[in-house]
Order: structure tokens, then sequence, then C-alpha cells
């Protein structure tokens, strides 16, 4: 089989198994932050963090790792958490917070989120800039 009949395949297996996967679609919005606070704490960058279940159905077993970024997008450090408590049910919100050492470069932050709904394995995430002298305290 020639490359053009190969790709021909495999753009025709995409476009017929992509609406199969609506949870994949589905989860992109599900959690999203509220409220975050971030601030300098002695020699610690902290992050607080509310999170609502925006899914619709009950959800357990969250995840985030908050993952600190400077001006360019470089990957500076990343920090996982759990947030509290676990288990959300549909609106309900829920508190993380990391603490990691100062960082003068940390620009910008990215909330990735992992979670179980019906036995399914779903993850999201959001991303905020941070300003030095506003968010950053």
């Amino acid at each position: 089989m020639n490359i053009t009949v190969i790709r021909g395949l495999a753009c025709v297996l995409i476009l017929a198994v992509g609406p199969a996967l609506p949870s994949a679609v589905l989860a992109a919005d599900s959690l999203d932050v509220t409220q975050d606070r971030v601030y300098r704490e002695g020699v610690y960058l902290v992050v607080d963090a509310l999170v609502q279940n925006h899914t619709g159905a009950y959800i357990d077993g969250v995840e985030a790792t908050v993952v600190f970024l400077d001006f360019f997008d470089t990957l500076l450090r990343a920090e996982p958490t759990v947030l509290t408590p676990v288990t959300l049910a549909p609106g309900q919100s829920a508190s993380l917070r990391v603490a990691v050492p100062y960082n003068d470069n940390v620009r910008k932050l990215e909330y990735r989120f992992t979670w179980r709904q019906q036995g399914t394995q779903l993850q999201s995430s959001v991303r905020r800039d941070i300003w030095k002298g506003s968010a950053v305290r």
C-alpha cells in the first residue's frame, strides 16, 4: 500500500471514531478554577485555589498538578496535589493549596486536573497568567 492510501484510511478512521469519544471532548470545560490567590510567604510561593465541578455528575479521585511557567512558557516546576474534598457533587467546589520555593520568574500557572467519572478517567486544564506586583504579593 502506498502512503497516500494509508493516510486516507487514517483520516476516515479519525472521522468515524471521533464522535464515539464524547467524554474526552466534554471533559475540556468540566472543572473550573473559580478563584485563586498566588502570594509570597517568606521563601515560598503559595497557591490557594477553589475549583468547581461543572460536569453535571458526581466525580471522585480529583487530583491536580499546578504547573509553574515563565514568560516564555518554559516549565519551571510542577507540583502535584489532591483537592479537598476528593469527591465532588455537580456544582460543588473544592480547594487546593501548594507551596513551592519562591521563584521570581514565575509568570503563569496551569492547573491540570485528573478525576474519575462513571468509571472513566478524565482530564482538563486551566491556564492563568499572574502579573508581578498584582497577583504575587
